[in-house]
């Protein structure tokens, strides 16, 4: 039974900080579009107050990225530790999964800001009506 509620609250977790993975990859989105509008501001009319906007915004993204890292790195522990349990959200794709995931800490590019689609792996594990069938473990 403390097996079961342990992995509830993983499966919890795991839902709730790739909600606020996918809220900062919007965020940065939003805000790489001010990015590049504030940079084009520059170019046309090189003001101080340009440049400060243009170095608010990118402070700003950067900041979004960090977060979104750490988001990441969140995510990968705590599916780590439902892997500890014997539980894996999605078997068939763990070898692309490790591929297209390698690193966390390298740059955050427009592929790798994709939106994590855990929550499809989180409903089909939840749908199952013994968490420890043969198939999931």
């Amino acid at each position: 039974m403390i097996m079961a509620q342990n992995i509830a609250e993983l499966l919890q977790q795991i839902r709730q900080v790739e909600n606020e993975h996918n809220q900062y990859v919007d965020e940065y989105f939003q805000i790489k579009e001010h990015v590049k509008q504030a940079l084009t501001e520059l170019n046309n009319s090189p003001t101080s107050n340009n440049l400060n906007t243009y170095n608010t915004y990118l402070i700003l993204s950067e900041s979004i990225m960090k977060n979104i890292r750490s988001k990441r790195l969140l995510l990968t522990n705590l599916i780590c530790d439902l892997h500890k349990h014997g539980v894996y959200l999605n078997d068939e794709d763990e070898d692309d999964y490790d591929e297209t995931h390698s690193s966390l800490d390298e740059g955050i590019d427009d592929e790798s800001l994709s939106v994590l689609d855990v929550s499809s792996k989180l409903a089909s594990l939840n749908n199952s009506d013994d968490m420890f069938d043969e198939n999931l473990v």
